[in-house]
């Protein structure tokens, strides 16, 4: 089964699981929801950048999700595959992905 690798950890976000936990909850302590959450929560947008571009929101839009649904089974996770690898989307559709926080299986 094909595994992907981390290819920007270290740069765009920490290398190392303890530094991503720690920057996880930096964001989440900078930032509160100002407004009251809908019942149902089914589909959250989060920006494709760096942490330190974007980490903030994305924290906001996880803790929101994990607010009105304790449990998720599934995200799916569609992001841009950037010019250097062609033009069409980068499909995984088996295997898992590493990531500093952990090895994540895909459904």
């Amino acid at each position: 089964m094909p595994t992907r690798k981390p290819i920007v950890a270290g740069q765009f976000y920490p290398g190392q699981h303890n530094l991503c936990v720690d920057e996880i909850n930096q964001c989440l302590e900078q930032r509160t929801l100002s407004k009251s959450l809908p019942e149902t929560i089914v589909a959250g947008i989060v920006p494709h950048a760096g942490w330190t571009f974007s980490g903030g929101l994305a924290a906001l839009v996880f803790s929101a999700i994990k607010q009105r649904n304790e449990k998720v089974h599934t995200f799916v996770i569609f992001g841009a595959t950037h010019g250097y690898f062609g033009q069409s989307s980068a499909v995984y559709d088996k295997g898992s992905w590493i990531t500093p926080l952990g090895e994540v299986a895909i459904d």
